[in-house]
């Protein structure tokens, strides 16, 4: 699912740009050994880091299925899992005017959609990170490339979700004694 996110982001970029394929907006392409090769003349998309959303952590372990409001049927299953991908979108051009005025188109398109709900995909809210200098040095040390304008994104929110249950459906659901009977 996340890389069908970070597809998904990066096509909705290019339109918003007004690019076509390969588009001003492309994924980095590794190079044998640990380095990585940030495309000339575009803005590259990296996926920096992901992390899980702690605090609003679903423990519920049962998810509704069908069933109308007298007959709900509810199956067991693994939880959701709620991610943070924090994104950084590297300008990377000859001339350095341009690379900021991509860079700035970038911020414009996510500050015009906050909130991107993608079809087949969960609501994706997007928040401007700015990392410290430390972490920046860190990155850029980790990337092993010269620091080039870039600005980072945390898309938050994004519900990777089992489709495989782990048991027969619950008939009765009791919420004022909290049990729960086969």
């Amino acid at each position: 699912m996340i890389d069908t996110v970070l597809k998904y982001l990066r096509d909705k970029l290019n339109v918003y740009l007004g690019n076509t394929p390969p588009g001003l907006i492309q994924f980095p392409s590794e190079l044998p050994g640990d380095s990585i090769n940030l495309p000339s003349d575009c803005v590259a998309l990296l996926l920096v880091r992901i992390e899980e959303e702690k605090t609003m952590r679903f423990d519920e372990r049962y998810i509704r299925t069908k069933g109308t409001a007298q007959n709900l049927v509810y199956t067991s299953a693994k939880p959701a899992i709620p991610l943070h991908l924090y994104l950084l979108f590297i300008s990377r051009f000859k001339d350095y005017n341009t690379g900021l005025k991509h860079l700035s188109s970038v911020i414009l398109f996510f500050q015009s959609q906050l909130v991107l709900q993608p079809d087949n995909l969960p609501e994706l809210v997007a928040e401007l990170h700015t990392p410290t200098f430390t972490v920046q040095n860190e990155i850029w040390g980790a990337l092993k490339a010269p620091q080039h304008p870039a600005v980072m994104y945390k898309i938050t929110m994004l519900m990777l979700e089992s489709e495989e249950t782990t048991g027969d459906a619950i008939q009765e659901v009791h919420t004022t004694s909290g049990l729960i009977t086969n």
